[in-house]
Order: C-alpha cells, then sequence, then structure tokens
C-alpha cells in the first residue's frame, strides 16, 4: 500500500488540474508543472514517423484477467536403507477471473480489479510505463483445495505405489511476488507500452535490444496440522520459499501490418545473480503407518501428549497412527512444530520472461490482448519445486 499511495495521489491531484485549475495554489501550479514535463518527455523522446503520441493524455481501460499458478513437487523421503518413498504431487490452483479498472495519464496509471469468483485468489499490480523504461509490480496469493499425487515406495525388493486426486481438509497457501523493470535501447522507434496499456500508438514496425532486471519471490506452505501425514511422507517439508533476483538481455518486436494495429513479442533469457532457497521442516507427534494385519500396533500405553515437552506420557515422541480407510477424527489430535530450517544459494540459474501482446487502436478507442509467462524451478537435495505463472488479460479503453 505505501507504493500505492503516491500514484493514488497523483491521478487524483492531476485529474483535479483538469476540472478545477487554481493559478495562484502553489501545489496546483506544481501539477500543471508535472503535466507540462510528462507532455513534453512523451513527444520529445520519440521519432513521430514511427510512434505517434496521442493528444489526450488520459485513459481509461475495462480490463478483464484470467491468471493461473501451478506448482509441482517431487520429494524423496529416505528411510533407511533399501526403503524409500517418491512423493509427485501437482497443485493446480483455480482459474483466476478478475475485472476491474485502469486509469492512468501518460505512462502513470492506477488500477483496481475485483475478483469473479470466491476461489480465484488475490492479485493486486502496479505498473509504470515511459518511452525508455517499464515497471510492473504483482503479488498473487492463492488457496489451493486439490492436488494429483503419485506415490512410489520401494521397501527391500518390494515396489508399491499409487496415483489420485487428493482434497485437502486445510488448504495450501501459495504466494508469489513479482517486480520486473525493462529499459528500451531504441525508444525512439519502439515502443512496448504501444501493445500493453496503449500510452503510445506504433505507427510503423520496430525492434530493440531490451535490458531487463526481475524480483521473484514465492512461499509454498503446507503446514497445517490437518497436512501433517503429507508432509511426513514428503520428507518433512512443511514450507518452501524462493528468493531470486534475475538479469537478463532481450529483444522487442512490433509488426505493424496494418494502420491501427501493433503486434508486439518479446523474449528475454535471463541469469540469476541471487537464488536463495529457504526450507522449513516441520515435526508432529505421530508416526504415520500403513495398516498391518499380521503385526498390528498398539498404542493403548502412550498416555497423553504434552505440547510443551513434545512427548507422550511414556516419554515417547511418536505415537504410531494407521492411514489406512476413511477415519481423520485423529488428525484433530495432531500437533506440529518446526524441526529445523536451512538456507541454500544455488548457481547462477536460466530463466525465461516471454510477452505477447496485440492491440487495435480507432479514433479516441483501442482494445487489446496480452499475455505473460515465467517459470522457474528450485531444488536442494531430495526436494525439487516447479513453478508456473501466467496470465492473459482483455482490455478496451478510451482517451479523454
Amino acid at each position: 500500500m505505501k507504493q500505492m499511495l503516491p500514484l493514488m495521489l497523483l491521478c487524483c491531484f492531476l485529474a483535479t488540474t483538469n476540472v478545477h485549475a487554481q493559478s495562484d495554489n502553489k501545489l496546483m501550479s506544481g501539477i500543471r508543472w508535472l503535466q507540462q514535463r510528462l507532455d513534453s518527455s512523451a513527444v520529445r523522446s520519440v521519432d513521430p514517423e514511427y510512434i505517434e503520441v496521442p493528444k489526450q493524455p488520459w485513459r481509461v481501460i475495462l480490463r478483464t484477467k484470467l491468471n493461473k499458478t501451478d506448482v509441482e513437487t517431487n520429494n524423496l523421503n529416505d528411510f533407511q536403507q533399501n526403503r524409500f518413498l517418491l512423493l509427485h504431487m501437482e497443485f493446480n490452483s483455480e482459474l483466476g477471473t478478475s475485472s476491474g479498472f485502469w486509469v492512468g495519464y501518460r505512462g502513470l496509471g492506477l488500477g483496481y480489479a475485483f475478483k469473479l469468483h470466491k476461489n480465484a485468489g488475490t492479485n493486486f499490480t502496479i505498473s509504470s510505463t515511459g518511452a525508455r523504461y517499464g515497471l510492473n509490480f504483482r503479488w498473487q496469493r492463492y488457496r489451493v483445495k486439490e492436488a494429483y499425487l503419485f506415490m512410489i515406495g520401494v521397501d527391500g525388493e518390494e515396489v508399491d505405489g499409487g496415483e489420485g486426486d487428493i482434497e485437502f481438509l486445510t488448504p495450501l497457501s501459495i504466494r508469489t511476488l513479482f517486480v520486473n523493470g525493462y529499459y528500451v535501447f531504441n525508444s525512439r522507434h519502439y515502443s512496448q507500452a504501444a501493445a500493453y496499456n496503449q500510452s503510445v500508438i506504433q505507427r510503423r514496425s520496430a525492434a530493440s535490444l531490451l535490458a531487463g532486471a526481475t524480483w521473484y519471490a514465492s512461499t509454498i506452505d503446507l503446514s497445517a496440522k490437518h497436512n501433517s501425514g503429507l508432509v511426513a511422507f514428503g520428507d518433512s517439508l512443511g514450507r518452501i520459499s524462493l528468493r531470486q533476483a534475475n538479469i537478463g538481455i532481450g529483444c522487442g518486436f512490433n509488426v505493424v501490418p496494418a494502420r491501427g494495429w501493433t503486434i508486439n513479442l518479446m523474449l528475454m533469457p535471463t541469469l540469476s545473480i541471487y537464488d536463495c532457497v529457504k526450507r522449513v521442516r516441520y515435526d508432529c507427534n505421530y508416526d504415520f503407518i500403513h495398516d498391518d494385519e499380521e503385526d498390528p500396533i498398539l498404542v493403548d500405553d502412550y498416555g497423553e501428549w504434552n505440547p510443551e515437552t513434545h512427548q507422550w506420557a511414556n516419554g515417547e515422541r511418536r505415537k504410531p497412527i494407521e492411514i489406512a480407510g476413511e477415519e481423520v477424527n485423529w488428525l484433530n489430535d495432531v500437533d506440529t512444530w518446526e524441526s529445523r530450517t536451512d538456507r541454500h544459494n544455488d548457481a547462477f540459474k536460466f530463466n525465461i520472461d516471454m510477452r505477447a501482446g496485440i492491440a487495435y487502436c480507432w479514433s479516441r478507442y483501442f482494445i487489446s490482448a496480452n499475455a505473460q509467462m515465467n517459470k522457474f524451478s528450485y531444488g536442494r537435495d531430495n526436494n525439487l519445486v516447479k513453478l508456473s505463472d501466467w496470465y492473459v488479460r482483455a482490455s478496451f479503453g478510451v482517451r479523454l
């Protein structure tokens, strides 16, 4: 919200000058000076043969957006010699659907969107574009209720496995933060904004070399006590976080097949210069086992659980529990806690920032559609996580 406030104030002040200009007000004079600076900068830095700067500086845009974040995990739980469990899970968040509006002056603007269904997650974005630069901020949070699970267990020479869809009693939490900035070297002839927010209009086809930087952070949290069995079989991983900084060099292409049309494609390979993975492992007061009719486990002498000492009354830290069947009332008695945390800085990694957009402008109106996809992966020892994050957005706007 702190980053959002200055843009809100700026937009409010700029709008006020168009309706209630006060020559004696120093603040209003300063705002008009800023308007003039933005207007002159927009015209001065571009070649009018290639880029047209509309006379109407304000834009009001209606937007509809689809977005999704998918996660895959692979965890190898090595119990002892010749006995291990491989657990593969795919967490597919529900398709996020939102609609809203965006109001801006030249390259500055602020938007608000509301969810169209309950489980679409939370999404917040801020963007700013100029002739030579672009900045984007995107924060998302999802609650995942279902996952696809594939499991292979090896016990000596015996191999057993299974697969299927599972539903979590307590949804998992997935949070992502994406901050991206780029610099356009051929800003006189090429504009990213022409395809993505229509602050300018591309009149002739052009291309440019781009330099970019990205900060990405994500956290996957499945540490709720009702998911303790899943955590135990997943090498005790209850929460995993990634912080990654990337820099890259890429290219952007604007193709103008006909008057008013702009088709954009941007591809930027990036190299991580900072890649930190944090893994938080959890322990619990139960030892999850499969039902064995020939050798049943007796658990009558464990007594009460002491959450302060993390021990049962007989001194044991874990009580065996059979997980076969559909009975889950025992989950209410599960106690979980963080057992250890480790951080690792990984070597350089390559990622790809890819975007595509199309826009059509006529008179004071315009329509556009664009998409972006990012893929990240991180792993350490017996754990591997892959995350894909994408969105598709359609817009209709008018210049004022």
